[in-house]
């Protein structure tokens, strides 16, 4: 299981791709934040949209987590983030990540889920019964 470094993370300014050698195997002290999310340009093959949006969005979530939960200790916390986590420029290895996605998030201490910044998105969010009444999320779970 690839994570990438809190503090990586944050200085990267954008989310990361695979190819970009940020990631490190998982190691037993860390806390795994499992970013949980539909990629917003999937048709530009990339998971965020051109203004780094979703980027900055995990950023301040993944702060307010570690605000509720101040027993972390910010050094171990890790991010799973398909784009980066999974390799992206082989598809053999790609489809064996993607198969791997359970146990990467049952590996995982929480999941971050990032919400489109869209009226109907954020209010389906808070509305919300079950991960099916999610706009863009909950037909697949991810």
């Amino acid at each position: 299981m690839m994570v990438i470094e809190l503090q990586k993370w944050k200085t990267l300014g954008h989310f990361p791709r695979s190819s970009e050698g940020v990631t490190r195997l998982v190691r037993s002290s860390d806390e795994v934040i499992f970013i949980s999310h539909r990629w917003w340009q999937p048709a530009a093959g990339h998971p965020d949209d051109t203004y780094g949006s979703k980027y900055g969005l995990i950023c301040r979530g993944v702060d307010q987590l570690l605000r509720r939960h101040s027993g972390i200790n910010p050094s171990n916390a890790v991010l799973w983030a398909d784009f980066a986590s999974i390799e992206q420029d082989n598809r053999e290895l790609q489809q064996a990540g993607i198969a791997s996605l359970v146990v990467y998030a049952a590996r995982s201490s929480f999941v971050l889920t990032p919400v489109q910044p869209e009226p109907t998105a954020a209010r389906a969010f808070v509305t919300a019964q079950g991960p099916g009444d999610l706009v863009n999320y909950g037909d697949r779970a991810w």
